[in-house]
Parts: C-alpha cells; sequence; structure tokens
C-alpha cells in the first residue's frame, strides 16, 4: 500500500540584528532546493523583513539588512535552474 507522506512545512524566521555581519553570504540556491526537496518538503514561509524591520530583498520603501549583499528572499523563491 502507498500512504502519502505527511505535511512537511517549514517556518523560516530572521531576527538578525543588523550588527550581525554577513548576512546569507554562504547561501546556496541549488543546496537549499534540493534540502527541501530531500526533505519532502511541500510548504514553506519565507520572511521578507524580520521583527527588527529589516527586509531581506532590494527595496526603495523599507530598509534592507545593512549587511546584505544580495537578494535573499528572491534567491529562495527562485524557480530551480
Amino acid at each position: 500500500m502507498n500512504f502519502p507522506l505527511p505535511s512537511r512545512q517549514i517556518h523560516l524566521d530572521f531576527h538578525t540584528s543588523e550588527y550581525i555581519k554577513g548576512i546569507g553570504h554562504k547561501f546556496n540556491r541549488a543546496g537549499f532546493q534540493k534540502a527541501l526537496k530531500t526533505g519532502h518538503v511541500n510548504s514553506v514561509t519565507l520572511f521578507a523583513k524580520c521583527h527588527h524591520s529589516l527586509c531581506y530583498y532590494p527595496t526603495d520603501i523599507g530598509i534592507r539588512h545593512p549587511h546584505l549583499k544580495f537578494d535573499l528572499l528572491g534567491e529562495q523563491i527562485a524557480r530551480p535552474g
């Protein structure tokens, strides 16, 4: 008998102070996507802005995390490629 896998959800939360350097510098989109696929994850909550009001994407309205050098949210939601 085939039984469906249980729901696998991740709540990927950021609470990263503006004093922490190197935010996301080791992020690897392919590795991130592979880990989600390997873990049979079917739902991910990603944060565009943390409780420090710092954004994890380029913005002209908010304040991007001062030590983030790329669009982390964009990389997290990008299609495999």
